[in-house]
C-alpha cells in the first residue's frame, strides 16, 4: 500500500503536470531539485493549498485503507561502510 502524499509531493506533482515545465526539464532528479528550491521559497500562504490537498489525500487514504499503519522495512544486512 503506498503512503499518502505529503504537501511537497502534491506540489511537485502539480509542478510536473504543467506542460510548459515538462517541456523544459525531463530529468526527474532535476525536477525534484527545482521543486525543492521553489517549495522553500514559497510563503506559508502559498503553501496552504497544497497542505489542504495533502490533508484531503490523507483522509481519502485512511478511508480506503482503514487499518493501514506505516511500517518501514529495515535492512537485514548492513552494507560496507565507506
Amino acid at each position: 500500500i503506498p503512503r499518502p502524499p505529503n504537501a511537497f509531493i502534491v506540489f511537485r506533482s502539480c509542478l510536473w503536470s504543467n506542460e510548459d515545465f515538462r517541456s523544459l526539464e525531463t530529468d526527474h532528479r532535476n525536477v525534484s531539485r527545482i521543486a525543492g528550491e521553489r517549495w522553500r521559497n514559497l510563503s506559508d500562504d502559498e503553501k496552504e493549498p497544497f497542505v489542504q490537498m495533502a490533508k484531503e489525500a490523507k483522509a481519502l487514504h485512511a478511508k480506503m485503507y482503514p487499518n493501514y499503519k506505516y511500517s518501514p522495512s529495515h535492512r537485514t544486512v548492513a552494507g560496507p561502510k565507506r
